[in-house]
């Protein structure tokens, strides 16, 4: 049985490596008793570790798989074809020259392994925003903690302005405070039985001379 993808395509090769540009390989291979059509990768260089994703898709057999490889080694059965048919993934990255390899080979039950990726790219990390997911998940928390600790800067000065408030009111001299409040003193006056306005007004010399002078003794006023 002999399986034919992509039969539209001019681009069918045999036994040729396919290349990436961009960080992206696309091309069509047919490989012994069988075709693939077109494979798909994609480099995805701003992951943790760097990773690279795969696409087969095919019309006979109706196939169309992806996956992404994260391993140094991965091993994946391509589902669909007449045969086990096995997807082998090698990479390798160091992140001091910012090298990155990649090796993918088609490895099959009945007919020798094909090896269809062979390449070492350079990564510069262009295309990454600045910060990646883990300095993403950093940033947030020490975002939280920051306004965590700016809402217990503000708690503790208001706690402490309180208590000085407290203290300052506790601390004042009862003189003090009367000078500041006369409705108080006489308030305290009246409750321990001192005299009040009227009555010290009363024993004034000048008023005993009013009352002499109009004719009235100090009972009559009293009574008046």
């Amino acid at each position: 049985m002999r399986f034919l993808c992509n039969q539209n395509s001019v681009s069918i090769v045999q036994g040729v490596i396919c290349l990436f540009y961009h960080l992206k390989s696309d091309c069509d291979y047919r490989l012994d008793g069988f075709a693939m059509s077109r494979i798909q990768a994609t480099i995805n260089e701003c992951n943790d570790p760097v990773d690279i994703t795969l696409r087969i898709s095919c019309e006979k057999p109706k196939l169309d798989w992806s996956r992404t490889f994260t391993g140094a080694i991965d091993t994946e059965e391509l589902p669909g074809y007449w045969q086990k048919i096995y997807l082998q993934v090698k990479q390798q990255y160091s992140s001091n020259s910012k090298k990155y390899g990649i090796q993918v080979t088609v490895l099959s039950e009945k007919f020798k392994n094909v090896e269809i990726m062979n390449s070492t790219l350079k990564l510069y990390g262009e295309s990454c925003s600045v910060l990646n997911e883990r300095a993403k998940i950093a940033v947030a928390i020490l975002g939280t903690l920051a306004g965590l600790a700016v809402i217990g800067i503000i708690v503790v000065i208001i706690l402490k302005k309180r208590r000085d408030r407290a203290l300052s009111y506790l601390s004042t001299p009862p003189l003090v405070e009367n000078a500041e409040h006369p409705e108080n003193t006489f308030h305290a006056n009246s409750m321990h039985g001192g005299m009040s306005d009227e009555t010290t007004y009363q024993n004034r010399p000048d008023f005993q001379d009013m009352v002499t002078y109009s004719g009235l003794t100090r009972n009559d006023h009293q009574r008046f």
